[in-house]
């Protein structure tokens, strides 16, 4: 745009703030634009989680006052406002139809061939849908920023910014943001005791429900999210253009697209590090069983003119999940422990992960299992997969290699025999029908100890196991055999020392 445009539209945007009213459903009661902003600037905080979509759909309504509100026809705004001509005029290039063809891309790099883009979403727009949008960033950023948005947008590379990659941590707690990595972080929802614009905004809602907010607010309030950045971009499509592809080469552009430098080059390095390691390792560290789950994308708000997303709602079913499940808290050191633990296993070798990975979602299992026989056969598992790598069940087998390595002395290994003794004599009971009552006790060392403290104590061993036998794979570049495991029990204190 030329600089008189800008300010013709910095002029229109100024006339129209002065005579704009937010109403909700068409109704006459209107929300005063201050709650309004504080509303959007609560959304836009949290990666687009609205606060209010419990168990409804918030429509809230952006009008000109004095312009027709009374129709009954109008979407957002009335079509034949000035500042609905301005953007159809200065958008006459990218018009397909009746509405405008939007796409937004993730710009995906560390592949053989350069470059490439990967969708994230597109939609046709009409204008006073990108008209709501322009005003809600006049809103919450200021009538300049809302112009340099809207140039940017004209131009042909349209525009560049980061998206959200925003996935639920369940079962995870933390007090205040934690960063992982640069451009990736731990970000803790508010619980709602502290959440006041959200109070605020129902005020302002005839016949909202909010029983049913106060019913369902634990689905959404004080969990964690994971954020990731990544660098792309939100365009305009001419007609003739094809929407992008994803694969499509950066380098095949008809425009420049600034690459950034980011930890996680793709998606694929993306649902490795949730997937595959870190999920793992912040379970492990924080002796807790976490889960993580992608569900949306999220574009900076003053980057966006698309209505129509990405935003996520809080009625996404995966937040329904674990809705009356304890959470374990971590902090900031805790998250450098899971780090370290990632780095671990990012460095192993790919047959040497995989064999780990039953021990490790099993140990992990054990911790949300329901019952105590299933946390028992979660956990005999991975004791197996770790200390029987041989084909061939032995408890005496595995009990005494287990023993060995995990204890510091001989009275130590007397009392881990004992334990891994009885716990494969209970587990034997268990795979042939026996249910353990809640009261029976385990007598370890002739100390009596009820069922759920000696499956903590064994899970305990088990994690113990996992992290000794990372570090041995570290340092030999195998997973300890059938050879290590018999050297060891004829008295190889050497190998046994060095993994310690």
């Amino acid at each position: 745009m030329t600089d008189e445009r800008k300010q013709e539209l910095k002029q229109l945007l100024h006339e129209a703030m002065g005579k704009l009213i937010i109403l909700y459903e068409h109704r006459p009661s209107h929300i005063p634009i201050d709650v309004y902003k504080r509303y959007l600037q609560e959304r836009w905080k949290y990666y687009g989680m609205d606060f209010l979509s419990f168990s409804f759909m918030t429509n809230f309504w952006l009008v000109i006052e004095g312009e027709n509100t009374e129709s009954k026809s109008f979407d957002l705004l009335n079509e034949n406002t000035k500042l609905i001509n301005f953007i159809e005029e200065e958008l006459t290039p990218f018009w397909h139809g009746d509405s405008i063809q939007t796409g937004s891309y993730t710009v995906e790099s560390g592949f053989p061939h350069g470059s490439h883009l990967a969708y994230t979403q597109s939609g046709s727009n009409q204008s006073h849908h990108i008209l709501q949008r322009l005003l809600e960033i006049a809103i919450v950023r200021g009538i300049e920023e809302a112009v340099l948005a809207f140039d940017g947008s004209c131009r042909p590379e349209g525009l560049p910014g980061f998206f959200q990659y925003v996935a639920l941590v369940e079962r995870l707690k933390v007090e205040t943001e934690l960063q992982i990595y640069e451009g990736v972080r731990l970000v803790p929802l508010p619980p709602l005791n502290t959440e006041k614009i959200t109070s605020e905004v129902i005020r302002y809602l005839p016949g909202f429900p909010s029983h049913a907010f106060i019913r369902q607010a634990d689905t959404f309030f004080g969990k964690t999210l994971l954020v990731i950045d990544c660098p792309g971009f939100s365009i305009f499509h001419k007609p003739p253009e094809r929407l992008f592809e994803s694969g499509t080469r950066v380098a095949d552009l008809s425009f420049d697209v600034e690459e950034r430098d980011v930890k996680f080059q793709n998606r694929k390095e993306i649902n490795a590090f949730i997937k595959d390691f870190f999920s793992q390792a912040l379970s492990l560290v924080c002796n807790s069983a976490f889960e993580i789950y992608h569900i949306g994308w999220f574009l900076e708000e003053d980057k966006n003119l698309h209505t129509q997303g990405p935003t996520i709602s809080t009625r996404h079913p995966l937040l329904e999940r674990g809705r009356f499940v304890s959470s374990t808290k971590a902090d900031q050191s805790e998250i450098d422990q899971a780090k370290c633990l990632y780095n671990r296993l990012t460095n192993l070798n790919n047959g040497t992960f995989e064999k780990l990975q039953i021990p490790i979602n099993r140990c992990i299992k054990s911790k949300i299992s329901q019952t105590s026989e299933d946390k028992i056969i979660d956990l005999a598992i991975a004791f197996e997969a770790l200390y029987l790598p041989d084909i061939g069940e032995s408890t005496f087998k595995l009990g005494v290699r287990a023993s060995w390595y995990l204890g510091n002395d001989k009275k130590d290994r007397e009392e881990l025999r004992e334990i891994f003794t009885k716990f494969y004599g209970f587990r034997s009971k268990v795979v042939h029908g026996r249910k353990p009552n809640g009261e029976e006790n385990i007598t370890i060392k002739g100390e009596p100890i009820p069922v759920s403290k000696f499956i903590t104590r064994v899970q305990n061993l088990c994690l113990k196991s996992i992290e000794k036998i990372i570090k041995h794979c570290l340092k030999e570049g195998k997973f300890p055999d059938n050879d290590y495991w018999n050297s060891l029990i004829l008295g190889d204190t050497d190998s046994l020392k060095c993994h310690r």
